[in-house]
């Protein structure tokens, strides 16, 4: 469109220098992306970070601004504290807490403090020693965690006396697979008064660990304006109590966007939480793309509300840098429904009315070739890349199967289901068993163990295949006969871990241990078996806009209880009992401090003193006052 004058409108131009420059943020979006992994939108500081290229530094320098390469900076020495020097922290019971510094979370196995303070400059020296140095996944948390450790950006004040020089991070396999629940992701942290640190972990896991535990000793003094690490020297040797230390969402009763999901696996990494169960699908919708069954989604709630494959892969690459597995859970043969609106014909029964007065939602797949050939396909396409040859979308070592509350007897309701079974010699409990065999050994054939929920052991007992793994929900009592069966087991028991129960608070989540139980699975050998804990977060009643404060402190809760040892099974409270030592910091305290942590970090964690409300999906602070006291 021309002007008066021949020459190009205003409005024509303005369209020009808009499309120039939407075309050079395009490309400065596309180059950043290119160069590192997915972003979540975190603190400024972080952002910052993606430009900077330190790929084959030894030495990386830890700044407000970023991290820049400088092996002059690592010119510093370590050397070791001497152990009659140091308090006991294992259970904060120094004076009145003061004497052990940063109140961590979760509590280290191992955890000693002395009485120097180091100041940290806003200069910090990360030296990759051996395989760390090759590890993207090290390199990337170590350029990460400078938003989290100088928290409040640059300061005007320089360290004067004694101060930290540097942190040398060493790494025994330096491999950046896909984490495990078998992997060592044990640690040691010694910072001595000389000025030095020192991370050692067995794997890159392990370092990651390492370094959310030294974030958290290094903290913001007004008083002078410094950061600081108090306490020092201070030794710490640290490895988990369960290795399953789990978070279930439901993404298909309301839609999770993934940016909700994102600082779900921060606050998991930030809390040393490893497993995010993902509940993909169930009766009211599968919000996700299959491209080998394209009408699946047909089924999700709008065109905003699924997830296509490509960002899924996105998602589970941001998860597991973080150190986060990510579990998907296609719940079959019951809760299903969803999938009816585009799985082949013949793959679903239209009803299952058992009489005029009774009948069933939760209608089954209906049994046959065509139902196996399709989950055999659902199966395939997400666990061994069937997608397009790009490798599995989950490439974690488990799959849940769901296997839950399937109303098997709506078989016998229905003509073709009951030809099928009556044709070889089935009734509806051997044909549940035979689907629930089916399913596993479709999952096994893709390299992976099958979870099931209990109700498949509390039907068949130990008749299933002793490599089945079975969450409880329910019947918790019948962990010990699958343990004793062979079977692994993970405690999601409704009645402590349901986080949709208002009854369900921190205190007894933190208080409930399946090892400690009055069930027997306290026997060494039986709780060999359990594989750890998950906290449930079902969306019936809540959305996104509920999650991260349903989720969180409570879910910080459960990781210590999975992450620190045994002996911290009681919560303590801000008035202490006469078995507690004089000065105990309390668990009360330490979690409250967490959660002014988690906030600062952007993950929405709710009041740790309010008990969280069914009715409004969150809880709110009482009064004014601190994070740390809400």
């Amino acid at each position: 469109m021309e002007g008066p004058s021949g020459q190009p409108s205003r409005a024509t131009g303005q369209r020009a220098l808009d499309f120039l420059v939407g075309s050079a943020v395009c490309v400065a979006l596309f180059s950043a992306a290119s160069t590192r992994p997915f972003l979540r939108g975190e603190a400024p500081t972080a952002r910052r970070l993606a430009a900077t290229r330190t790929d084959d530094a030894r030495c990386l320098v830890v700044t407000p601004d970023g991290v820049e390469a400088d092996e002059s900076a690592c010119a510093f020495a370590t050397t070791a504290a001497a152990a009659s020097t140091l308090t006991d922290c294992s259970n904060f019971t120094g004076a009145g807490g003061g004497d052990c510094g940063s109140l961590l979370w979760p509590l280290p196995a191992s955890y000693a403090a002395g009485s120097t303070d180091l100041c940290v400059p806003t200069s910090l020296a990360f030296e990759l020693d051996g395989e760390a140095r090759t590890s993207a996944v090290v390199r990337g948390a170590v350029e990460r965690y400078a938003a989290y450790i100088f928290a409040h950006g640059d300061l005007d004040t320089t360290c004067e006396g004694a101060t930290l020089r540097g942190v040398r991070v060493v790494v025994s396999d330096g491999a950046d697979g896909y984490p495990a629940l078998d992997d060592d992701v044990s640690y040691a942290l010694d910072v001595d008064v000389a000025g030095g640190a020192t991370l050692t972990a067995a794997t890159v896991w392990g370092a990651l660990h390492g370094l959310e535990t030294f974030s958290q000793l290094v903290s913001f003094r007004r008083s002078d304006r410094s950061y600081v690490l108090e306490n020092a020297p201070v030794r710490i040797e640290d490895a988990p109590h369960f290795a399953y230390r789990g978070v279930m969402v439901d993404c298909a009763r309301h839609f999770i966007p993934l940016t909700y999901l994102e600082a779900v696996v921060d606050g998991m990494a930030f809390s040393k939480l490893n497993v995010l169960h993902l509940h993909l699908s169930d009766q009211e919708s599968f919000p996700m793309e299959s491209r080998r069954f394209p009408e699946l989604w047909a089924s999700a709630f709008s065109d905003y509300e699924v997830y296509t494959v490509r960002e899924l892969r996105r998602f589970v690459e941001y998860a597991r840098v973080r150190g986060v597995a990510v579990l998907p859970e296609f719940d079959s043969i019951g809760h299903s429904r969803s999938m009816c609106r585009g799985a082949p014909e013949g793959v679903c029964m239209a009803s299952c009315d058992m009489s005029d007065d009774d009948t069933v939602d939760n209608v089954p797949l209906r049994p046959g070739s065509k139902t196996l050939a399709f989950l055999d396909g659902l199966y395939g396409e997400f666990l061994d890349g069937g997608d397009g040859g790009a490798g599995p979308v989950f490439p974690f070592a488990f799959a849940h199967v769901g296997g839950d509350e399937v109303k098997d007897e709506c078989w016998n309701v229905d003509d073709v289901s009951r030809d099928w079974m009556r044709a070889r010699g089935l009734n509806s409990t051997s044909t549940y068993r035979l689907m629930l065999d089916h399913v596993r050994a479709t999952v096994a054939s893709r390299g992976k163990r099958a979870i099931a929920w209990n109700d498949a052991y509390e039907y068949f007992g130990n008749g299933l295949d002793e490599s089945w793994v079975f969450m409880f929900w329910t019947e918790i009592d019948e962990m010990v006969g699958a343990a004793q069966a062979g079977h692994h087991v993970i405690s999601a028991w409704d009645m402590e871990l349901y986080l949709d129960y208002g009854s369900n608070q921190v205190e007894g989540i933190y208080n409930f241990d399946p090892c400690a139980y009055d069930y027997g699975l306290n026997e060494t050998t039986l709780c060999d078996m359990v594989l750890g804990e998950s906290v449930n977060f079902w969306s019936s009643d809540y959305d996104a806009a509920n999650l991260a404060g349903t989720l969180f402190p409570r879910a910080a809760a459960l990781a210590e209880r999975a992450w620190s040892p045994r002996d911290l099974i009681t919560y303590t409270n801000f008035t202490l009992d006469a078995t507690q030592p004089t000065g105990n910091v309390t668990t009360n305290l330490r979690l409250g401090h967490f959660r002014c942590e988690l906030l600062a970090r952007g993950v929405r964690a709710g009041p740790v003193n309010v008990p969280w409300d069914k009715a409004y999906g969150s809880a709110a602070p009482p009064e004014t006052g601190s994070c740390m006291f809400q």
